[in-house]
């Protein structure tokens, strides 16, 4: 396991995984889905603010959006090696991935491609908004 979150009202838990599936649990620890569709191990999967949604990213160098039911909803495409993390704008209508190709990219819910940031000199290892979502911190 690469990375575990909960969902914001605490009925969910999202694991990501070396075998490229992300697997959704209650808390009781009981498996209730599994979001299939990376070709190479997970790096990260998280909720989205109203835990309607899940990003996850992987080395394939992709992210991919996912409905609670399994669902592929947007695969967000672009960055020249792996996807380290991911995280949702506050309102939930954005979400930041962070690269080993040391950008940091802004991707509307559909996998429109808003902006890259670049600047850093090493992998970013994660990016997140700002509470009002107006800023955006990055870490490499």
């Amino acid at each position: 396991m690469t990375s575990a979150s909960f969902s914001p009202d605490g009925s969910k838990i999202v694991t990501s995984g070396a075998d490229t599936t992300a697997r959704l649990w209650n808390p009781q620890g009981r498996e209730i889905g599994t979001l299939k569709g990376h070709t190479s191990e997970l790096t990260s999967a998280s909720f989205s603010p109203d835990g309607t949604r899940i990003v996850t990213t992987s080395w394939d160098g992709t992210a991919r959006v996912w409905d609670l039911h399994g669902t592929l909803l947007a695969t967000l495409e672009g960055h020249r090696a792996g996807v380290s993390a991911a995280s949702f704008s506050p309102n939930g209508t954005r979400i930041l991935t962070a690269s080993w190709d040391k950008t940091v990219r802004i991707w509307d819910l559909h996998g429109t491609l808003l902006a890259t940031l670049e600047g850093h000199t090493a992998w970013v290892s994660s990016a997140s908004f700002s509470p009002d979502g107006s800023r955006v911190l990055t870490t490499s």
